[in-house]
Parts: structure tokens; sequence; C-alpha cells
């Protein structure tokens, strides 16, 4: 089992990255779209411990969902809501 598939914290990051992407994105091309969001603002903005925000977000890394950047976040938006629609079973 990966960090991905434990628990909701995954699926809810996953979601509100698009809901970010969507509102205060700016879109870079191949269907990426930059959040200009620093790693600590998205964890206060969602309300989540930074190291535990820290490791889920770094696991949509690993897994090429996402890159984290300075002062930003690159969402790959094609490829995380193809992720999260395959996963929101799991929670739904």
């Amino acid at each position: 089992m990966t960090i991905l598939q434990r628990g909701e914290m995954p699926w809810w990051l996953a979601s509100a990255l698009i809901w970010l992407a969507h509102r205060l994105g700016e879109p870079t091309g191949d269907g990426q779209v930059c959040v200009p969001l620093t790693h600590a603002q998205l964890a206060t903005l969602l309300g989540s411990p930074r190291e535990c925000f820290t490791v889920h977000l770094h696991a949509l890394q690993a897994y090429c969902l996402i890159t984290v950047e300075r002062g930003q976040v690159q969402v790959h938006l094609p490829a995380l809501q193809d992720w999260l629609h395959n996963h929101s079973l799991e929670f739904g």
C-alpha cells in the first residue's frame, strides 16, 4: 500500500489542488496550471499541519501529478483529475 492509498488526505488534497488550479491558476501549456501559492500558504489554506501536508504533497509529486517549485505548485491537471476520478470510488 502506498501513501496515496492511505485515508482521505490524498483525495482531499488532490480535490483542493484542482479547485485552486481552476480559480487561481495560470495555464502554462500541456495541461499544466501554475498555482501561485507557497507550500506553507497551501498548508495553511487547507487547514493541514505542514508536516502531514508535506508528506502527501511529495507523494503526489512522486506520481508526477504535480510539481512543487519555489512559491508555486504546477498542477498536471489531466493527470491529477484522472487520478482523482480513479480513486473517488474509494471515498465516495
